[in-house]
């Protein structure tokens, strides 16, 4: 009896030990909504992508074939976060780009687009500091890099990735307002400006870009990305960039329409044989129709122009004219961050300085475009 009796003591106390555990359990863990909330904090500090682009294309011209390839156009991997309520970052590198940063201007090499922090000053008022994008404006020089088929010359020879800083306002949620101070170049004076004499390359002591953007909600279907750029190239050079960017939208349709305008007192690229006071007109058009909801037909136009400029704005003698032609469809299989597409891309010449420089170039491309997260 005694020896039973002991064995019942020792079970209720161990069965009280086991209740008394989980309520400890219980009330010291943290709650379901807590353990949540921890999980999107730390998905809110660090996020990670890898944007791709890859297709494979078919060349040729009005003679002959030239070739056909596989091609990693764009390889970036992008990493972004939030610190804090006020502190966040981003780093955005391609890695199919040089690493060397021996020559760098600012140090960095061109491999990364974007480095740096930003600081949430108050409910208006921000800051990015570090290296990023150029607010030149224009939509389309807006989009992520790996949905853009092919850019406009403008575009394709301006400088996209600074390092300096941007104060950034919001007085309401549908307008924004950028400044930027940014570093005029990413290398050397020479290495910027290959094509003109060295006898016209007087440095400055002060290389500045500087930048103001408005990017808003005009109606419910019409938004703007206007900026005015200034450039100091040189002691006695400097270059203004002009671009009027305007986003429509009607339900399934949608489109843009760019314009874009640089004068530059040193020819800044080398499409035409100028060196000083060099002028280029570009205009962009794209028109989209989602005719499914996975299935995304688009259209879209280029007209560029390079002038050799005079003392009068938009009046100088026309060098070179360039069009482009695209045509695509694209299929959207679960996510908008991945789409399988197949596109024509055509681009024509016109040089009135030297016709032999004419000449008429097409492109098919089949391939996938995905911002793959991976974190």
């Amino acid at each position: 009896m005694t020896k039973r009796l002991f064995l019942a003591a020792i079970v209720a106390l161990m069965t009280l030990m086991s209740a008394y555990a989980q309520r400890e359990h219980y009330t010291s863990d943290t709650s379901l909504a807590e353990q949540l909330k921890l999980i999107k904090e730390k998905q809110d500090r660090f996020n990670l992508y890898l944007n791709t682009h890859f297709s494979a294309d078919m060349m040729w011209d009005d003679h002959d074939f030239q070739r056909a390839k596989f091609n990693g156009k764009q390889l970036r991997i992008e990493a972004r976060g939030n610190i804090s309520d006020n502190v966040s970052y981003r780093l955005l590198q391609r890695l199919n780009t040089s690493n060397d940063a021996t020559r760098a201007y600012d140090n960095l090499p061109l491999s990364i687009d974007v480095a740096g922090i930003g600081v949430q000053l108050s409910e208006k008022f921000s800051l990015f500091l570090g290296k990023q994008c150029t607010a030149y404006g224009g939509v389309e020089f807006d989009f992520n890099p790996i949905v853009v088929y092919e850019f406009a010359d403008m575009i394709e020879y301006s400088p996209s990735f600074m390092t300096g800083a941007n104060l950034i306002f919001r007085p309401v949620e549908t307008q924004k307002f950028q400044f930027q101070i940014l570093n005029a170049r990413t290398g050397t004076l020479e290495e910027t400006y290959p094509w003109i004499p060295k006898e016209k390359l007087t440095d400055s002591k002060a290389p500045i870009l500087g930048t103001i953007n408005w990017s808003g909600r005009v109606t419910s279907f019409w938004n703007t990305l206007w900026s005015y750029s200034y450039m100091m190239q040189t002691d006695h050079h400097g270059q203004h960039y002009f671009a009027l960017g305007n986003e429509l939208k009607f339900g399934p349709v949608s489109g843009y329409f760019d314009a874009m305008y640089s004068r530059e007192g040193l020819n800044a690229k080398p499409l035409i044989p100028v060196v000083e006071n060099a002028e280029y007109l570009s205009f962009i058009a794209k028109l989209s129709c989602r005719v499914l909801p996975k299935w995304n037909l688009f259209v879209k136009g280029m007209y560029e122009t390079g002038f050799q400029g005079k003392d009068q704005w938009l009046n100088g003698e026309l060098m070179r004219s360039s069009y482009g032609y695209f045509a695509g469809v694209e299929y959207f299989p679960h996510w908008e961050n991945l789409r399988f597409f197949l596109t024509y891309v055509g681009r024509a010449y016109v040089h009135e300085f030297d016709s032999k420089l004419d000449n008429n170039t097409h492109r098919l491309s089949l391939g996938f475009i995905y911002q793959l997260p991976l974190f």
